[in-house]
Parts: C-alpha cells; sequence; structure tokens
C-alpha cells in the first residue's frame, strides 16, 4: 500500500515504508487529457480530477485499480455570442478533498476566452462535485465563485471552497481585472453564498491598487479554517492604468473561528501563501516557495 502519492502531468509516484517507486501513468486517461488536482483518502483510493476535451472529469481508484474518468455532468464547453465576438469557455478540475474513501468534493472552474477581435482570457464561474456511494453529482455553481483554488473538507457535508471573485475595470486600453478572495462553505444545507474575507482591501492601510487571491486553503473542524494568499500593491496608482513593474507582492492568511472569518493578516516575509498545512485552528505553517 502506497503511504504518499506525488503527480505530474500524468503519471503518479507512489511512496511504501520510505521507498519512492517508479513513476507510472495513470490508467484509463483519455488522449490529451490534464490532471489538474489529487487526494488519496487512504492507500491505494485515489481521486484524480481534472479536464478532457474541454470538460471538467474525475477519475477513481479503488483498492489499486483505477477506473474510468467520468465527466462532471453540467461541466461541458460551449461557445456564446457572435462571430464577431464570442466566448468559450471550457471547464476543469482544480482541487479535491476526501474526508474518507468514497466521499469527496472536488471543485473547479470554467476558464472563459473571448475573441477574436478581443482576446482576453478569464475565470469563472466556479462549480462542486460531490462523490457519494461511488456516484460523482452533476456540477454546482458557485455563487460569487470565479475561480476555485482550493476545497477542504473536514466531513462528507462540512467543506469549503477558497478562490477569488472577478470584475473588470477598463482605463484607457487595459482591461483590469481585480479578484477578491472569497470561500464558499458547504452545510447539510447545502452551499452558502460566497463571502469576502474581512481586511483585503487596502490591507495594512495602504491606500493603493489591490489585487487580492486565495492560494491554499486548510480546515481542522467545520468552521475552523485558514486561508492562505497573495496580495499586490501598485502604490503609484492613481486613476490611470496601474504600472505593474512598480507592483509589490505580499503573502496573507486570513482565520475563519467559530464560524467566523477574522481580519486577515499580511505577511511580509512571503510573496504568496500556496502552500499551507494547520494541525489545529492556532498551528499552522505557511510557506511560499522559498520562505517558511
Amino acid at each position: 500500500a502506497h503511504e504518499c502519492v506525488a503527480f505530474g502531468g500524468t503519471s503518479v509516484d507512489a511512496e511504501a515504508t520510505g521507498t519512492w517507486i517508479t513513476a507510472t501513468p495513470i490508467g484509463h486517461l483519455p488522449t490529451g487529457a490534464t490532471i489538474g488536482a489529487i487526494a488519496c483518502p487512504s492507500p491505494l483510493d485515489c481521486v484524480v480530477g481534472g479536464s478532457s476535451g474541454g470538460q471538467a472529469f474525475v477519475l477513481e481508484e479503488v483498492n489499486g485499480a483505477w477506473g474510468s474518468p467520468q465527466l462532471v455532468s453540467g461541466t461541458a464547453p460551449y461557445t456564446t455570442g457572435t462571430p464577431t465576438f464570442y466566448d468559450t469557455l471550457t471547464s476543469s478540475i482544480s482541487a479535491i478533498s476526501c474526508p474518507s474513501p468514497g466521499k469527496c468534493t472536488a471543485a473547479g472552474n470554467y476558464t472563459v476566452s473571448t475573441g477574436p477581435s478581443l482576446r482576453i482570457t478569464y475565470a469563472g464561474p466556479g462549480f462542486v462535485t460531490n462523490l457519494s456511494s461511488r456516484t460523482w453529482s452533476a456540477a454546482t455553481m458557485l455563487s460569487g465563485v470565479d475561480a476555485v483554488t482550493d476545497v477542504s473538507c473536514t466531513g462528507p457535508s462540512a467543506c469549503t471552497v477558497s478562490g477569488y471573485a472577478t470584475t473588470f475595470e477598463i482605463f484607457i486600453y487595459y482591461p483590469i481585472v481585480t479578484n477578491t478572495a472569497v470561500a464558499d462553505t458547504k452545510t447539510v444545507t447545502g452551499w452558502a453564498p460566497a463571502v469576502s474575507t474581512a481586511g483585503l482591501t487596502k490591507l495594512g492601510g495602504k491606500s493603493g491598487w489591490i489585487d487580492s487571491q486565495a492560494s491554499s486553503l486548510n480546515c481542522v473542524s467545520p468552521g475552523n479554517c485558514t486561508l492562505g494568499g497573495i496580495d499586490e500593491y501598485a502604490p503609484d496608482f492613481d486613476g490611470n492604468p496601474v504600472s505593474l513593474y512598480n507592483a509589490k507582492f505580499y503573502g496573507f492568511v486570513a482565520s475563519e473561528v467559530n464560524g467566523s472569518w477574522r481580519a486577515a493578516v499580511e505577511l511580509k516575509a512571503l510573496k504568496d501563501v500556496p502552500y499551507l498545512a494547520c494541525s489545529s485552528v492556532t498551528h499552522c505553517v505557511a510557506a511560499d516557495r522559498g520562505h517558511v
């Protein structure tokens, strides 16, 4: 039985009793499929998710054997608009959390590509699908969530999805994307509307342009989660197009305690918080690609 699993591209590598075996391709993947997330609730039981043919898919490993990929119902690619200005939407799974074998939540989002005269790519909307009794549900769209960055479940009906909402502001010729970190929580009554995490706007009293994105999430129990992300500050913002050459980047964390989100805290030693691990609501380790 494998104790740890890593994936890259379309292959997985497993560790057992301290030794990593040779990476092997994941069986039954469609040609051209890409993997975006993996979760293993127990040895020889894993779930991977990604995109195939522009549609989100999930694939289960049960007792060491990979099954067949399942396209997530309700996430088929489509195009809207006219031949002169249209949007093409494709979907993918970007995060999976499994509190126990056979009980999983996979989250992802559509990616919108505009064309042909104006070429912009942005995220939205976000969605989730749930695994129960070896059956994946149709996608549920998440109100207020455009890009999904992570999902953390502490039980079959206690999950939180992190991501960010996207709005466009046009300054002269530049489409500016402003993102706000958001969290969406699943309870026994369904998915609650997304809420903006407190303390991200003008974090620390600064008056520049702020672009905040959630990057990581870890929940230790229902209503007790920690969110990590990146906060961008452009000090020369004066109503004109923002010069990203002068932008500064800071990592941040925000904590939810007993169902209430507290104000975000800036971590100036980190440029982002893509990695986050918590053993309890008050004991977490945050890291970027060079610092802890």
